[in-house]
């Protein structure tokens, strides 16, 4: 195969990993697809008056189906401070908005070196995989296949995973010249075999805490103060795994309530049943 870059140029090799990140125009050429959800995401990182705690926001007016963050981080030049977040739309505005917020609490600019306003970096932030991650002589790994925690939209430990599995794949293809899509699909095979219940039991969190409201969040908040949640938390979280906390969440009756609520039918009986559905749907997804 050959394949040309930016600058005109060629390379001639057997095949190739699409280890883009989340830059989409090549697969929809393979005819791979898009990812079927994403969000958008804008970041800086400022120089900040001192370090301080980790901030995290949310709210409609905050980052509409997402969440802000502040996070300190000390550099030779001193202390600095990540802003940004991931929301559903206008993320610049939105950025905009929560630079203003927290400039004078953490001592930051929102202007840069020449007067003008902070430009942050924005970026597609894919939740759901593409359509099919393979062809022939070709895997796509990572965003660039839209393996993404769909909860915090982090992707670098399913990117070495996915990684990972393409180099084996790839290896035997490459031995056995046999690089066609009938032996590729055998990574697909795999990620879906390490990360498809999981990656399907956070993107269903993602989309029921959607359509959260305000006072959703808040609610959720509170359990986590004073109802039992974070025992469920300490528990069963990991960080780079969520399938467990998630599920063991819609298994504590509060915490279900509040999730569930806004797609649940008023009537009590309707609302147990469908509640334990969506828990054996999410139990079950992947097999």
């Amino acid at each position: 195969m050959t394949v040309t870059l930016g600058d005109g140029s060629t390379v001639r090799a057997r095949a190739c990993v699409l280890a883009c990140g989340a830059q989409y125009s090549i697969q929809r050429k393979l005819g791979l697809g898009m990812p079927a959800v994403f969000l958008q995401s804008a970041q800086v990182e400022v120089p900040a008056a001192s370090l301080r705690d980790v901030e995290v926001r949310f709210g409609q007016e905050v980052a509409p189906g997402g969440f802000a963050w502040t996070v300190p981080v000390m550099r030779p030049s001193g202390p600095h401070a990540r802003i940004g977040l991931m929301c559903e739309r206008d993320a610049s505005r939105y950025f905009d908005r929560l630079l203003e917020t927290i400039a004078p609490s953490w001592g930051v600019t929102t202007v840069d070196d020449s007067g003008a306003r902070l430009v942050p970096r924005t970026k597609m932030l894919p939740l759901a995989p593409i359509e099919r991650t393979f062809t022939d002589r070709v895997l796509a790994v990572g965003d660039a296949a839209g393996l993404v925690k769909a909860t915090t939209g982090g992707g670098i430990f399913y990117s070495l995973l996915s990684a990972g599995l393409a180099a084996e794949v790839l290896a035997s293809g490459l031995r056995d010249d046999r690089l066609g899509s009938s032996s590729l699909k055998a990574y697909e095979r795999a990620w879906k075999a390490r990360l498809g219940p999981e990656l399907k039991a956070q993107l269903r969190l993602r989309l029921l805490s959607q359509r959260l409201e305000d006072d959703d969040v808040d609610a959720f908040f509170e359990l986590a103060r004073t109802d039992g949640v974070m025992p469920i938390v300490r528990r069963t979280a990991r960080f780079n795994q969520h399938r467990d906390v998630i599920l063991s969440l819609l298994r504590h009756p509060p915490a279900r309530r509040v999730l569930l609520r806004r797609i649940l039918p008023r009537a009590a009986g309707a609302a147990v049943g469908l509640e334990m559905t969506n828990i054996r749907e999410v139990e079950t997804a992947g097999n």
